[in-house]
């Protein structure tokens, strides 16, 4: 079992380069051991250093290949698929707002990558009178917003689907 799995836990906030690359190989050791079944967990409200705060799922699990996971639980937004999610409990936010932005560009999970933050992913977006409002999670754990029109030539999209 691999729990903490949360931005800012695993991996931590001060890795970058090729401290958060020793932290993805951490990563894919520990799944590896398992030898027969391997519990992947994260949460989405943590109590840390006397507060509460909303978590984020590392960016280690939108790595992992979703069709080979059973999803327990709720997903993190952008992972795998509604049909991933049980019966008795309701889908997160963004499995129910459109999966694709209203101008094609962008669809919910999508892996890209920025010369200034490295990679990240498509976690949420917003249709607004001036075009998608894109929220991009980064593996540094920083966040970027940015209106579809303006900004699609500086993101690099990365394959499919996280």
């Amino acid at each position: 079992m691999l729990t903490g799995l949360e931005q800012g836990v695993f991996p931590r906030t001060d890795k970058a380069g090729e401290d958060l690359e020793e932290e993805r190989r951490l990563f894919y050791v520990g799944a590896t051991r398992a030898m027969d079944e391997l519990y992947l967990c994260s949460c989405a409200v943590r109590r840390m250093y006397g507060r509460t705060q909303e978590m984020f799922p590392s960016p280690f699990l939108y790595e992992a290949d979703s069709a080979a996971l059973r999803v327990i639980g709720n997903a993190p937004a952008g992972f795998g698929s509604a049909e991933n999610q049980p019966k008795s409990n309701p889908a997160p936010r963004a499995f129910q707002k459109n999966k694709t932005s209203s101008d094609g560009n962008w669809t919910l999970g999508q892996r890209v990558f920025n010369d200034d933050q490295g990679y990240g992913f498509v976690s949420r977006f917003d249709e607004t009178e001036d075009g998608p409002l894109v929220l991009v999670r980064f593996e540094n754990g920083r966040e970027t917003r940015f209106l579809s029109p303006a900004q699609n030539a500086k993101f690099l999209k990365i394959g499919g689907d996280v």
